[in-house]
């Protein structure tokens, strides 16, 4: 059972020991759940009966979430009563003097005209419950626990869960979509904006067919950096000579599966790529499509209020819609962008979904809300996109997920 819990490349040694230490807490305390109590609230139920499991799991975890609710309650009460009473009043300081006056006949500064709006401060994260993917971890095995007795595979049983017992007339399967190059924030190059860049093989060949032209692509990738660039001439003396051609840099795989690069531009590697796919004789956009996973949650410097997209590059929220326009009129082939800004930035959503949602796919991945709190709020289109990255997480059961993609076919 996947957990909310990220995998920071470079954090703080500090910061890594006391995420895993909450880790190890929020399993353990799953564990618990499901060996005491949710043991003994289930024993008897069929486990098909999802929906019935399912509601047994949501009202245990309700009870949690209040219970959680009051300790912190009461240990707030306990902490302010404990507080000694102030015997005397600090005076307020004064108020800050007047901006100074405008001498008369002059003009407002370019500087002034020119003021951005403000950037919105980052959403706070949804809380999450100690303890919650024992909900969604159950929830998933009493589905394989019936499909097992059925006889029948899980992807089938689920979409028997859907349509509510009656078998699916046909069953589509997912597009195959690999991460192949990573070169965002954690990268050793200047380039930031591209945390993954994802292959999909056209939907004509077959899964296999597919497979294995990745398995070429990355191959190829692998020997181009792996080969040591050409030997470079040495400056005349007296002359700057320009900048050294720095070499590609890999040697790690990053926690999503991908070679680890070193690039300084946007271009450099989706021509890469292009490259490597012209010696193979595939046509880009046509035998093969991208799709950039931006992370452009992970780019934002607050004190500049803008997105650094390389090291000592920075935009703000409405260039950066230019820079995606812009990519996917030089890489027609992308077809996908996933978070190509906060979720905070609302009206950029919409500005580049108006500009590219005909030519591309806008997609909210960490952008998107959970899908409880999805399903809460009746609400998929906040921000505007063109789909969401659904993630079974924490207390999400298999009845949710039915729920949330029965509310996205609706719209």
């Amino acid at each position: 059972m996947a957990t909310h819990f990220e995998v920071r490349e470079h954090a703080l040694p500090e910061l890594v020991d006391t995420e895993e230490a909450e880790r190890l807490d929020a399993v353990s305390t799953a564990v618990q759940w499901v060996n005491e109590t949710l043991t003994q609230e289930l024993q008897g139920l069929a486990p098909s009966s999802q929906a019935e499991v399912d509601q047994v799991l949501r009202t245990f975890f309700e009870n949690k979430v209040k219970e959680d609710k009051e300790r912190k309650e009461l240990e707030k009460s306990l902490e302010d009563s404990a507080e000694p009473t102030p015997s005397l009043l600090i005076p307020a300081p004064p108020p800050p003097p007047p901006p100074p006056a405008k001498k008369k006949g002059q003009k407002q500064g370019m500087k002034d005209s020119l003021t951005e709006k403000p950037i919105l401060p980052p959403e706070p994260a949804e809380p999450v419950l100690c303890g919650s993917m024992a909900i969604g971890a159950v929830s998933l095995a009493a589905a394989k626990t019936s499909a097992a007795l059925s006889g029948t595979p899980l992807y089938f049983s689920v979409a028997l869960l859907k349509r509510h017992q009656e078998p699916p007339t046909k069953l589509t399967v997912p597009l195959l979509m690999v991460s192949l190059v990573s070169c965002g924030k954690s990268s050793p190059g200047k380039l930031n904006l591209m945390k993954e860049v994802i292959c999909i093989p056209h939907p004509g060949l077959t899964a296999k067919q597919g497979v294995e032209m990745l398995r070429e692509i990355h191959k190829q990738i692998n020997k181009t950096i792996e080969t040591p660039p050409p030997p470079k001439a040495e400056p005349k003396k007296g002359h700057n000579g320009g900048k050294r051609g720095q070499q590609l840099i890999t040697g790690k795989m990053s926690h999503l599966g991908c070679l680890t690069i070193a690039f300084d531009t946007i271009e450099q590697p989706l021509l890469l790529i292009q490259g490597i796919c012209a010696n193979l004789g595939l046509e880009m956009g046509t035998n093969l499509h991208l799709a950039i996973n931006c992370a452009a949650q992970e780019l934002m410097d607050y004190s500049k209020g803008k997105y650094e997209v390389a090291t000592g590059t920075h935009k703000n929220a409405a260039e950066m819609v230019d820079l995606y326009v812009d990519l996917i009129n030089k890489f027609p082939s992308i077809i996908a962008l996933i978070d190509p800004f906060r979720k905070e930035d609302s009206e950029q959503w919409d500005g580049l979904y108006n500009a590219l949602g005909s030519r591309c796919y806008v997609i909210a991945g960490s952008a998107s809300k959970s899908i409880s709190k999805l399903i809460e709020d009746g609400n998929i289109s906040n921000p505007k996109s063109s789909g969401l990255i659904i993630k079974h997480t924490n207390q999400t059961t298999m009845s949710d997920l039915v729920e949330i993609t029965n509310l996205i076919d609706s719209e």
